[in-house]
């Protein structure tokens, strides 16, 4: 019986040993999950200034737009296109306000298909606005989805060229 005893005694504190051994290691197994995940969001928040300065650098306006026709991204030259008005986060119909630029975009979209499209506006319709009311504006509007990315919501890249 004695041996019975001590047999058990020695596999409870193996057990005791055990659980505390595997408290620990669950312990920095949370600690390196935490910094992994840490490391994938700094590394995100990179990729995506890398992504804005690149884009930032073109000289036509670009825009990312979702899927439901919110633009995601504008870059500088399309702030300074649309001077004035907040870009970010509203409907494509909000900001493009000539349905003869919007709609075929808005369409692209919709069936996630390329577009290059001339667009001629009088130049109180053109997106530059009311600096000279003569005259008219041409545009030439390219819009393809990025199908290399995977999304919740696919984008869909905007640029404009006058």
């Amino acid at each position: 019986m004695p041996f019975l005893l001590s047999c058990c005694a020695i596999l409870a504190a193996a057990l005791v040993w055990q659980a505390r051994r595997h408290a620990g290691l669950r312990k920095e197994w949370r600690a390196e999950v935490e910094n992994i995940g840490q490391e994938h969001a700094n590394t995100e928040r990179a990729l995506e200034a890398h992504r804005d300065a690149m884009l930032n650098a073109l000289s036509d306006p670009l825009f990312l737009v979702d899927s439901d026709g919110v633009i995601r991204f504008a870059n500088v030259s399309a702030g300074e296109l649309f001077r004035g008005r907040t870009l970010l986060n509203r409907r494509l119909r909000e900001v493009f306000l000539d349905e003869r630029l919007s709609a075929p975009i808005l369409d692209a979209i919709a069936g996630q298909s390329r577009l290059t499209l001339d667009v001629i506006l009088p130049r109180q319709a053109s997106p530059l606005g009311s600096e000279d009311h003569r005259g008219e504006t041409a545009w030439v509007v390219d819009a393809a989805p990025i199908t290399s990315m995977p999304s919740e919501n696919n984008l869909t890249c905007v640029t404009l060229r006058d």
